[in-house]
């Protein structure tokens, strides 16, 4: 059901259920669209007609600003074409509208509990859609509206919050592109964010990009610095530090400066040699000031002369034990310090020694008539003052800095630049050659890597936004086409598409003035794809799929069936999308009839009812609509919804979700199970359960992971309820989300859990459902022979029920199939009569499958045919699993053409849907297709089902990967590398007990090496 679309974020913008917008002339006044302002900031929540009046004629009689509000909420309702404002009461309510503002805050609050859970991968996902709806803050041309700018700070504060939240967040995962995107447009928001400054520093620092880091750094201090007189805390300076050590190590330069004071230290060592006098010298100083670096280069004097012994730390010793550690290379097994020959000892670190070991060192050493030096280095000058000579090292005098910063610099300094560098680091080497560094990173980056924040042209969106600003109604119609068109177009093109066709060359000029567009060779096209995705992304889903399905329908619009195909795909009819591109093998027309004959209640009620029977022909709908025709449906619900609207309103989300469920071609079935889930009651629960489990069918014909958040959704709500039925129903249709996205032991997990508590029911029903969610992950990843114990007892434990024995008897014969036993044709006949009375049977994908590997890919095609008719609108797993079959049928039959088509057509609808289980063996398989014309396409092709199968392949899609890559070598003329592939894939066969595999390896080995060996269960 179309909703009004009212946009208060960015520029003030209203669009009618039919599509188009509100012109700025058909409000009258800037009252009439201040009290829709007013009313939509406050949705769903009613606004008392005393607030409204007051905060938008203040001061004004009451009788006249009543009469006021009365003609602006009439212009309100006529500029948009609906009975959106209410008065209830004497309040004003918005009805049947969409509003930005609360959709936002809805969507914040959905991510921040994402984040909470720690599943921060499908947080950041809905945090981009939330993003994507904030075109700016509200603005300011609202005159005398200061009711609005509580709410405009609000929400400009959420904005920059959900910025920084998920920028930390994509930290926790790794994802640092994302990370560094949305901390950039935090700080750029807000310069004095320091959580936003630190995710960005720490974002580009992993990135490599030290030089924006850094950048980052010093644009939040200044902005702290100018804007609140106050420094960035310890975590954010840590940082910096950190950064500094770990990425920029400090360069090595040649000893500067300390001339005098290095000389008169050698003179003092020298006499202690000659008079064969022991001393103990302590160097001391600020940290970072030099004192190691004069150590090391007192050790050059001994070079020949002196025999060095160096401690480099005595750190961790107990208490009055470090001097031993010390004299310990000069002390002989008497315990006696034996020196014979001129002897430096140096002892770095010494800050770690304590005062009463330098206490006995510099006892042992008095007195001592040997060529012996101790140098100490680090320790603090009271704890050395009396206990041996102590010598200061001070920083660096201002020429010998100067001197320094040159040699780090490898250049002369900017007299500016070097006494900045002076100021901050004191004449401190240490710190010096830090700041040095530092410069030197940020300064050779500045010109390479611009902060994106200050770009002239500003982000993507603030691009797209400033050119809606200028664009008519009319026009934004042609820019929403083209974002969603998503390839370049030319204005003969682009007038089939949208219903003012005078506005296109207009929309165009302006859209390319802006940046948004540019031309080439009389077509335009976005200036970049960021660009399109701003565009793309601020428009309402429902609004994407209607556009979606408005270009695929449109047959006079030139475009390729690849591009059709996508369009259709993101319109959410995979199906229809196979019937576009291949007629002679889907009709939507021809599908199951005759089913039930229709209820005579229905029949009455969409002839019209009398209101005694109302009621009743609305449950009748409701009991009967698992077995009446389609269009039958539909206008009965149809019916039935507007009845209950007056006679029985808490009756409308049921009806809604069975509207829903229908998902009549043409429909936005999406629209209906929104509805309903804004019209169930919070506490009822088991219907809120069905509502969600209806959206998880709905969502997994174009998007698994939504499909698979409104399963998860509906298992919480079961567990609530505690009923049983809704347990094992919800957790069936999340194991099958899981094993679509390839989360194999989610899915198992789930599977368990529904048998587990289907057993303690003592339901066979439930049973047989749980036992199949049990199978299917086992089946599918190849462990047929463990899968074939829990499907044969599906079987025959659902006797009793038809459909479900249908279902279970096909997939049984699938594993038989996989294991080479006997009785698969058995199996196929009880699925085959179960199929009539079970349309979503898979029994005819099945036996395809089985007649194509058994070698007649005519017949199996033929099968095909079948299985996508009744398909009806597929999930999107389904139908890649139907692609494939086609592909492989087209390609047995020597049509590789369209078979590569059809593997085409499952990677785009798998990759578009998240539906990833098959892409792996779609992307061996399309390798094997483009082998003999294109090699290195083919080669691609095979790393990207290594890459789609996570390095893991499971065992059936492993030994197709294999056999395929068998193909691609044996292509290229590469025998004994192809029979290499095909061995490791029967070995791999016969482990998993795979014989069909098996039996398809041996026959390529066969063909390849002329052997006769056949495994026996195949044979």
């Amino acid at each position: 059901m179309a909703l009004v679309e009212i946009r208060l974020l960015g520029t003030f913008r209203v669009r009618r259920t039919d599509g188009t917008y509100v012109a700025a002339s058909d409000w009258r006044t800037m009252m009439t669209r201040s009290l829709l302002a007013l009313v939509a900031l406050r949705a769903p929540h009613p606004v008392p007609v005393d607030v409204a009046l007051e905060a938008i004629w203040p001061g004004v009689d009451p009788g006249r600003s009543r009469a006021r509000l009365r003609t602006a909420a009439s212009q309100v309702r006529k500029a948009v074409g609906s009975n959106c404002l209410q008065r209830e009461g004497d309040t004003l309510v918005l009805r049947e509208a969409w509003v930005d503002a609360g959709a936002f805050e809805a969507s914040v609050a959905r991510v921040r509990r994402r984040y909470m859970m720690e599943d921060a991968e499908s947080g950041l996902a809905l945090a981009q859609s939330a993003l994507a709806t904030f075109a700016g803050d509200i603005s300011d041309d609202w005159p005398g509206a200061d009711w609005i700018d509580e709410q405009r700070r609000h929400l400009h504060q959420l904005h920059l919050s959900l910025l920084v939240e998920s920028a930390e967040a994509a930290i926790s995962i790794g994802a640092w592109r994302l990370a560094q995107m949305l901390s950039d447009r935090a700080a750029g928001i807000d310069p004095c964010s320091e959580r936003a400054c630190r995710a960005l520093m720490e974002s580009s620092a992993h990135l490599g990009e030290t030089g924006r880091a850094l950048r980052a750094y010093e644009s939040c201090r200044n902005a702290l610095v100018d804007t609140l007189g106050a420094d960035p805390s310890e975590r954010t300076d840590a940082l910096h530090l950190g950064l500094l050590r770990k990425v920029a190590a400090r360069p090595a330069v040649p000893f500067v400066g300390r001339q005098v004071l290095r000389q008169h230290l050698q003179q003092r060592i020298g006499s202690a040699f000659r008079a064969r006098h022991a001393i103990l010298v302590h160097l001391v100083g600020e940290p970072g000031v030099g004192k190691s670096r004069l150590l090391d280069e007192i050790a050059q004097y001994t070079d020949g002369v002196a025999t060095l012994v160096r401690l480099d730390s005595v750190q961790g010793l107990a208490p009055g034990s470090a001097h031993e550690r010390i004299l310990r290379p000069i002390v002989g097994q008497d315990g006696r310090i034996t020196v014979s020959e001129p002897t430096l000892l140096c002892v770095d670190d010494a800050q770690w020694a304590d005062t009463q070991s330098l206490t006995l060192l510099a006892d042992e050493l008095a007195d001592l008539s040997v060529p012996l030096a101790v140098v100490t280095a680090g320790a603090a000058r009271d704890d050395v003052t009396g206990r041996g000579d102590v010598v200061g090292v001070d920083p660096l005098r201002r020429d010998e800095a100067a001197r320094l910063i040159d040699l780090v610099l490898e250049r002369t300094a900017d007299p500016d630049v070097r006494q900045g560098l002076l100021d901050r680091s004191g004449g401190i080497p240490a710190l010096l050659i830090d700041e040095c560094v530092r410069h030197q990173l940020v300064g050779e980056s500045e010109d390479v890597d611009p902060p994106s924040s200050v770009a002239p042209e500003g982000r993507p969106e603030e691009i797209v936004e400033r050119a809606r600003e200028r664009l008519t109604p009319s026009e934004l119609e042609v820019l929403e086409v083209l974002a969603v068109l998503g390839t370049p177009a030319d204005a003969p093109g682009l007038r089939h598409l949208v219903p003012d066709t005078d506005a296109v060359e207009s929309t165009l000029d302006v859209l390319e003035d802006c940046g948004v567009l540019q031309r080439n060779e009389g077509s335009w096209s976005f200036a970049d794809e960021d660009t399109r995705l701003a565009a793309y992304r601020w428009l309402r889903p429902s609004v994407r799929r209607q556009l979606h399905r408005r270009i695929a329908r449109c047959t006079a619009f030139p475009t390729s069936r690849t591009a059709r195909l996508g369009h259709w795909v993101e319109a959410g009819a995979p199906v229809r999308s196979m019937d576009v591109s291949r007629p002679d093998v889907v009709s939507l027309k021809d599908g199951p009839s005759g089913m039930l004959p229709v209820p005579t209640e229905l029949q009455v009620l969409t002839e019209g009812a009398r209101a005694s029977d109302r009621l009743a022909g609305i449950a009748a709908v409701l009991e009967a609509s698992d077995g009446v025709e389609e269009d039958v449906m539909v206008r009965a619900l149809d019916a039935a919804i507007a009845m209950a609207s007056t006679d029985a309103p808490d009756l409308l989300p049921r009806l809604y979700r069975r509207r829903a469920a229908l998902q009549a071609p043409g429909d936005d079935p999406y629209g209906w199970y929104e509805l309903a889930r804004s019209a169930v009651p919070d506490n009822d629960v088991v219907e809120r359960c069905h509502v969600e489990m209806t959206g998880a069918r709905i969502l997994a014909r174009w998007s698994v992971p939504r499909a698979t958040e409104a399963a998860s959704a509906a298992v919480v709500l079961a567990d609530r309820a505690a009923d049983p039925m809704l347990q094992v129903r919800s957790r069936s249709h999340l194991g099958v989300q899981y094993l679509a996205t390839r989360r194999i032991k989610d899915a198992s997990r789930a599977g368990r859990t529904a048998a587990a508590i289907a057993e303690r029911t003592g339901s066979r029903a439930l049973m047989v459902q749980a036992l199949l969610g049990v199978a299917s992950p086992r089946l599918w990843v190849g462990q047929a022979p463990e899968a074939m114990e829990t499907l044969e007892r599906a079987w025959t434990m659902s006797v009793e029920y038809p459909r479900l024995n249908g279902i279970a008897a096909g997939w049984f014969a699938r594993a038989l199939h996989e294991v080479g036993a006997d009785d698969v044709d058995r199996a196929l006949t009880v699925s085959a009569r179960a199929a009539d009375r079970a349309p979503r049977s898979p029994h005819h994908a099945i036996e395809a499958e089985i007649l194509l590997e058994r070698g007649d890919p005519a017949a199996a095609l033929g099968r095909l045919e079948t299985a996508t008719a009744v398909s009806g609108r597929a999930p999107a797993m389904q139908f890649v699993w139907l692609n494939l079959l086609l592909a492989r049928a087209h390609a047995a039959l020597g049509d590789h053409e369209h078979a590569s088509e059809m593997v085409q057509q499952s990677i785009l609808v798998s990759s578009h849907s998240g539906a990833t289980l098959l892409l792996a063996e779609a992307y061996a398989r399309l390798a094997a297709l483009q082998a003999p014309s294109d090699p290195d396409a083919a080669n691609r092709s095979l790393g990207r089902a290594v890459a789609a199968s996570g390095g893991r392949p499971f065992p059936r899609e492993q030994t197709v990967m294999l056999l395929c890559h068998a193909e691609v070598l044996d292509a290229l003329g590469r025998p004994g590398g192809a029979i290499g592939f095909a061995e490791a894939a029967r070995s791999i066969a016969a482990r998993e007990g795979l014989r069909i595999r098996e039996a398809e390896a041996e026959a390529f080995l066969r063909r390849h090496r002329g052997t006769n060996r056949t495994p026996a269960s195949v044979a």
